[in-house]
């Protein structure tokens, strides 16, 4: 089975008068070109900033300005499991009432198939270096390599900082996230029904409650305020169960059981 993570991306800087900003067309030239000299003759431009082979979706794009620059940012589906991905993406209209900008269904596809026999790289990375060539119209990133940018130690040490404050810290990238009800039922033979309330707020859960007709050694409002406050996420969510046995909550019921339905 193809893996989920067979993609890739690809960002361009620009100083902020040399692009127009939405101009996603013309920033994604590029891409487009050299995808169709790999044999994707389908690639093109659609919508207001996606990327088609054909009528399939296959990459989206962003872009933002900053302190004089202009960043674009895309997506390339190379080698996805589409499967997965349907099930990854799917999320039912019952289990989540949400703020959040709903988004329009569209059939996606890979990159893979569309290229030529001879580009169709068995790993993401000979791909990724295989569209550079194109891009450059090299036959090889040694040829490209006076144009590569070497970051200094100063420039490594800023981007970890940036990575320590921003993108790997819990509190700033759930705390994006829009606030959310969710609402998930189960109904085991040795356990019962357990019926799950729960409302999210800058990414952590702020209100949950467990209904049901499940038995328990323990008042359930126990376990109510062990995941009060909890952010909603697997790993927190487990970390705050750890030392916690669910089944004394829940007779019958498992740790692992309350995290597959807290997080289905």
């Amino acid at each position: 089975m193809n893996c989920i993570f067979e993609l890739s991306s690809f960002s361009f800087v620009t100083k902020k008068g040399d692009t127009t900003f939405g101009d996603y067309r013309g920033v994604t030239t590029p891409i487009l070109e050299a995808l169709r000299s790999m044999g994707a003759k389908e690639a093109t431009s659609g919508g207001r900033n996606d990327l088609y082979m054909g009528d399939k979706k296959f990459s989206g794009n962003a872009m933002y300005t900053k302190k004089g620059r202009t960043y674009s940012h895309g997506t390339l589906m190379y080698d996805v499991d589409l499967t997965v991905l349907d099930k990854v993406l799917t999320v039912s209209k019952e289990k989540i009432a949400s703020k959040a900008t709903q988004s329009v269904p569209k059939s996606v596809t890979n990159v893979k198939p569309y290229l030529a026999p001879q580009f169709q790289a068995p790993t993401i990375e000979a791909f990724r270096d295989e569209l550079i060539c194109h891009i450059y119209q090299v036959n090889s990133l040694k040829e490209i390599s006076d144009k590569k940018l070497e970051l200094t130690d100063e420039d490594r040490q800023g981007i970890q900082k940036l990575v320590d404050k921003r993108y790997a810290n819990d509190d700033w990238v759930y705390g994006q996230a829009p606030n959310f009800e969710f609402n998930q039922r189960t109904r085991l033979a040795d356990v019962g029904i357990v019926d799950v309330h729960l409302s999210t707020e800058k990414g952590k859960i702020s209100a949950i409650q467990f209904f049901g007709d499940f038995f328990g050694t323990k008042d359930i409002e126990g376990l109510e305020e062990i995941l009060q406050g909890v952010t909603y996420k697997y790993e927190t969510i487990k970390d705050a169960l750890e030392g916690v046995d669910v089944s004394e909550y829940i007779f019958n019921f498992s740790n692992q059981a309350l995290l597959d339905l807290l997080m289905k």
